[in-house]
């Protein structure tokens, strides 16, 4: 016991260290470094200081092979460890500077826990029931301090608001004002049900040009592997069987030729898809988008908030001034119906307007632009004329089909 005092006041932890780290011998050396966990870890930490919830870190975490309960997460959280200071009983309260890896800064591990402690909770959550008034707490920030919104309640009006977290900052409103702006903002992402046939009809054909595009990729992708197969079995049986070339030589041109093997293998696995269940899952999202509003306005308080997510994922910010939202990062489904939406679903001519970029979902490469020979006029940027019957949606100003 006194040995291992002396190594925690040297700032050496010299027992099993917690999750995310991995002891490892280096010239006989003993070095505590973070491992492929850890780097996982870490993620959480930053997603805590950006006000997610613990529910949602979980989530993330299994999602990415993590396997961790919720209070083990809060106590990760709170283990001074992984910002590199020692505290154990040992020391009688004393705080030491570990030799160990750092796995976050000092200043992101006092940040979580001002976040924890402001939930009140034991492990940093607030362990009360979601309250239905206020869903967009957390979730929504201050455009003017981009600091998180918290709720609270007037008990003699029985009235809810929301409350920028900035000392000063002055940032209150009505979370049944707010709410209903909210439900509206949600409005621009939902599609108008006279779109749907033409939205899904370009999409589809986007998917499939891309689809294309990225098979061709793959055939010459495979082509070059096939060459670089063969160069690599040259210079092997060049060293090893003839002993035709040096072993400097041969080290610098395998790095090269393996370097550019992965890079191939690479984009080869990120090119796999299944084209059908894509277009599939994409149709889903689609007619989901059609009720969205409607389903955010009467579900509960905890699917709302996985509805913000979906929409949303880095969150939302509130001017109070202007009484508007704006947000930095949309789901890529949701932002061509925005797209659709600014330009109120018809121009001068009486044609709807729709541009994707749909590029992410299907491969590596972009969409080349349509020529005024294309066979369909599909591609992004230009205007798709859907085959309604004559006498339907035709524009009152010039008499035009939609």
């Amino acid at each position: 016991m006194a040995g291992m005092k002396q190594k925690f006041e040297k700032g050496i932890w010299c027992i099993k260290p917690p999750m995310g780290y991995s002891v490892v011998k280096e010239q006989g050396t003993r070095k505590i470094v973070v491992n492929d966990i850890g780097k996982k870890l870490r993620k959480a930490f930053q997603w805590k200081a950006q006000g997610m919830k613990n529910e949602a870190i979980l989530d993330r975490l299994n999602a990415m092979g993590v396997r961790i309960y919720k209070q083990k997460l809060s106590m990760t959280f709170s283990t001074p460890f992984y910002c590199g200071i020692i505290s154990t009983a040992m020391l009688n309260g004393k705080l030491v500077e570990g030799t160990h890896e750092k796995l976050i800064s000092q200043e992101l591990f006092l940040q979580v826990n001002q976040i924890r402690k402001e939930a009140k909770g034991k492990y940093g959550t607030t362990h009360q029931k979601e309250n239905e008034n206020i869903p967009l707490k957390i979730f929504m920030k201050c455009d003017k301090c981009n600091s998180h919104y918290t709720g609270y309640i007037v008990k003699k009006k029985n009235l809810y608001y929301y409350k920028c977290r900035t000392v000063g900052c002055k940032c209150n409103k009505s979370a049944k004002q707010i709410n209903s702006q909210f439900a509206s903002f949600l409005a621009n992402y939902t599609l108008q049900p006279h779109l749907l046939e033409p939205f899904l009809h370009q999409a589809y054909h986007l998917f499939d040009k891309q689809h294309n595009q990225t098979l061709e990729q793959q055939r010459a992708l495979k082509s070059n592997l096939a060459e670089l197969d063969k160069k690599i079995e040259t210079i092997e049986e060049k060293y090893f069987l003839n002993q035709e070339m040096p072993r400097e030589t041969y080290d610098k041109f395998m790095e090269k030729l393996t370097g550019e093997k992965q890079e191939i293998l690479k984009f080869l696995n990120n090119a796999q898809i299944d084209i059908s269940n894509l277009k599939k899952s994409f149709a889903t999202a689609i007619s989901f988008s059609m009720k969205l509003a409607t389903v955010w306005a009467s579900s509960g308080v905890i699917q709302k908030e996985k509805l913000q997510k979906l929409v949303f994922p880095d969150g939302i910010f509130y001017n109070l001034k202007n009484e508007a939202f704006r947000t930095e990062k949309i789901n890529t489904i949701f932002q061509p119906i925005a797209s659709l939406a600014m330009v109120s679903g018809e121009n001068e001519t009486g044609q709807t307007e729709i541009k994707f970029d749909l590029s992410s979902y299907v491969g590596m490469t972009g969409f080349e632009p349509a020529t005024p020979s294309s066979r369909t006029k599909c591609a992004t940027g230009l205007r798709y004329i859907p085959k309604f019957p004559a006498n339907q949606h035709r524009n009152q100003k010039t008499g035009a089909n939609l």
